[in-house]
């Protein structure tokens, strides 16, 4: 009896996300697919050049894996379908919270609609805590920032094409050097009219935002894109933050949401696989 107690007390007070049904559940939004959990071993059995190391997989490993893109694909082509009246010129990608996957989603849709011949540029909107340019090696000293922060006409060099991808059309603005308020530059009207000239010069523009809660920034760049998806770590997000971050972009234009590290067999159909 004791057993049984403690039992359910612990399942009561564990709030954590653990299905993507569950994560449906905790927001009113259609669920745009699911993301399949790393396994190491079945990783590193994998077809995969990029991964070197028995270590962790980096964001890179995770975006040359074979389910990683597939499931990117089939999320990507969801989201055309579902806003198929009215296609998506820009698209901000957010979580709840940091570590749920949200840029390594935003970079693997960025490579699927460039490999369904779409012209994109991706945008890391993180001013407080870049990452993109690090995973891409490419270089920081111009970016978003110093473009918010200039009145003078866009700067394309700022803008660098994706090396690791020249056989797509896939163009890339980091973040730029840290300001000291990114909520300044994001909220300008700068902001506003460098993302409609992005729309007019890109088929997809995927913009890379911080985290939802205990920031403004993904709602501000949410405010001059036309939707935003949400992304949810299962496992790791909560019940009750997948709840205050749909709720905080509700007045947006929120058009579903990716469950992150689900469990899938769609890692299956690639074991064994040989090259033809």
């Amino acid at each position: 009896m004791l057993g049984s107690v403690a039992a359910f007390l612990r399942d009561a007070a564990d709030d954590a996300v653990h299905t993507s049904e569950d994560l449906k559940k905790q927001v009113a939004l259609p669920l745009l697919g699911l993301v399949p959990e790393v396994h190491l071993a079945e990783f590193a059995a994998s077809p995969t050049p990029f991964y070197r190391s028995t270590l962790a997989p980096s964001m890179m490993d995770v975006i040359h894996w074979a389910p990683f893109r597939e499931s990117l694909d089939l999320i990507y082509k969801n989201i055309q379908l579902l806003t198929i009246a009215a296609p998506l010129k820009s698209l901000v990608v957010t979580s709840a919270l940091a570590g749920e996957g949200k840029s390594t989603i935003a970079l693997g849709l960025a490579i699927s609609a460039a490999r369904l011949h779409q012209r994109v540029l991706i945008i890391d909107a993180d001013l407080r805590r870049p990452g993109l340019h690090k995973q891409l090696e490419l270089p920081n000293e111009q970016g978003l920032s110093t473009l918010l922060a200039s009145d003078r006409s866009l700067n394309q060099s700022a803008i660098q094409p994706a090396s690791t991808y020249s056989d797509l059309s896939i163009s890339v603005l980091t973040a730029g050097p840290a300001p000291t308020d990114p909520v300044k530059l994001l909220s300008s009207k700068r902001m506003r009219d460098l993302v409609h000239l992005f729309e007019q010069t890109y088929d997809l523009v995927v913009v890379d935002a911080p985290p939802a809660l205990g920031l403004v920034d993904a709602m501000l760049v949410g405010s001059f894109c036309d939707g935003v998806l949400l992304v949810g770590r299962i496992g790791q997000v909560s019940r009750p933050e997948v709840t205050q971050a749909a709720a905080a972009m509700s007045r947006l234009n929120v058009i579903g949401i990716v469950a992150n590290g689900a469990q899938t067999n769609s890692s299956h159909y690639y074991r064994g696989a040989t090259v033809a």
